[in-house]
């Protein structure tokens, strides 16, 4: 069940994926009710598969239509469910797949409902930061470790010959804070984000829940490390 990605249908529908380290569920504003069905977990190979059909398929807008019609014109998209089955029509391609049995875990239940230290940082600026520190890491248990103050967060790692360190400006919420995040699973996070990503938690031994604009919201687990 955690090589899939659940659909949680209703009056909204959320996605969601989770493999015991990371979790991300995204909200979507469209209703999908299916008698007898609440969730369904789709194989992720189908979820690459869907992404390429998706990406290939033209925008449909009327003949007469204006340039600005044409660009922002709906991309079509048929899906049908059953307990066992996805059907996704892409114009002239169809996609039937089989579906992953098995009730996902409650993703929500996961998602703690508060985190009282808040810190915000440039997400370019974080990722470089981790970067400088990520051989040292590497070398060690691949673990950086993160502590703020209200304005300052300090990146560093250890291994059992050196030790590496450098700062970030940051704005934090609930005075000081601490964590200690695989430096892969962070990094993967990172990658491409340019604006103000948002990490929440409520003491150092706690998942740290990432916010990013309308991007999913991301639990990464901690490492129990030595302070």
């Amino acid at each position: 069940m955690l090589t899939g990605v659940a659909l949680l249908l209703g009056d909204t529908v959320e996605v969601a994926a989770a493999d015991g380290y990371k979790l991300a569920i995204q909200g979507l504003p469209i209703a999908f009710a299916v008698e007898g069905m609440d969730q369904v977990i789709i194989p992720a190979g189908v979820v690459r598969v869907l992404a390429h059909l998706w990406n290939k398929t033209p925008r449909i807008a009327p003949l007469s239509s204006s340039l600005v019609s044409v660009i922002t014109a709906k991309k079509p998209l048929e899906l049908a469910l059953t307990q066992v089955r996805l059907r996704a029509r892409f114009g002239a391609v169809t996609l039937v797949a089989t579906l992953i049995e098995g009730n996902p875990p409650n993703f929500r239940q996961l998602i703690p409902e508060d985190t009282p230290l808040t810190v915000r940082v440039f997400a370019p600026e974080l990722e470089r930061a981790v970067r400088r520190v990520q051989a040292v890491a590497k070398d060690g248990e691949s673990i950086v470790r993160l502590a703020w103050s209200e304005d300052t967060m300090t990146v560093s790692a250890r291994s059992a010959e050196r030790e590496a360190e450098t700062t970030v400006p940051v704005t934090a919420e609930g005075g000081s804070g601490k964590t200690a995040l695989n430096v892969s699973y962070l990094l993967g996070y990172l990658r491409g984000k340019e604006g103000l990503v948002e990490m929440g938690a409520r003491d150092e031994k706690s998942p740290v829940l990432f916010r990013y604009g309308s991007s999913p919201l991301v639990l990464i687990m901690p490492m129990f490390v030595q302070w």
